[in-house]
């Protein structure tokens, strides 16, 4: 039905619906970081692994 027929309860329920959106996609993006950051930090080890067998 359209937005002006909408009771307070369905306007309650499509702010709900979209704030589990958001909130999913943040926890996506933190996840994605998590994981970019951990690839990077295991880039760096192997660096630094193979500079000290070179020494």
């Amino acid at each position: 039905k359209p937005e002006k027929e909408w009771t307070e309860v369905d306007r309650l329920k499509a702010e709900n619906r979209l704030l589990k959106a958001k909130l999913q996609n943040q926890e996506m993006e933190i996840a994605f970081a998590k994981k970019l950051v951990e690839i990077r930090n295991r880039e760096v080890d192997k660096g630094t692994n193979s500079g000290q067998l070179k020494s």
